[in-house]
């Protein structure tokens, strides 16, 4: 399934828009979109493979809204995030925030990524000055498993 151009684009201008992140950071991703997702690859799929879906990572999301970028892809371009970026301070309030619980940011309304300790950790979703989790079950799990473990050593 090739990348278009446009897609290209538009996928760029978003990450350099809401994130910061550079057009030359992005130079060698490849991008496809798929049912509404967009797929980042650093290669082309070889010739002749067949897969039901497209190589790489799920980047983002199309919504009604606009793009929801997944907390995996933030979390690959997190050394290149320079914006919307809510950095967690404490241990407790990162387990208030992976339990669900609103935390205090200063960004503007839409999606963030959300860091700890200088790592971006996964997407967090802002309004009015608090941030929620769309961190999926799953990650939020993991990582409070790896809190926990940290407590207990």
């Amino acid at each position: 399934m090739p990348a278009s151009e446009s897609l290209r684009e538009e996928t760029v201008s978003y990450l350099n828009a809401r994130f910061g992140v550079s057009r030359g950071d992005l130079a060698d991703i490849l991008f496809v979109e798929k049912k509404d997702e967009i797929w980042a690859a650093t290669a082309d799929v070889p010739a002749g493979l067949v897969a039901s879906r497209p190589a790489g990572l799920r980047a983002l999301r199309r919504t009604r809204e606009g793009f929801k970028p997944t907390s995996v892809f933030l979390r690959s371009i997190g050394k290149w995030i320079t914006f919307s970026r809510i950095e967690i301070e404490s241990v407790l309030e990162l387990q208030q925030f992976l339990l669900g619980q609103p935390v205090p940011c200063a960004i503007g309304d839409g999606f963030a990524a959300v860091s700890f300790c200088g790592d971006v950790i996964g997407c967090g979703a802002a309004r009015g000055g608090l941030a929620r989790t769309v961190i999926p079950t799953h990650m939020r799990r993991e990582l409070l498993g790896c809190l926990e473990a940290e407590a207990n050593t």
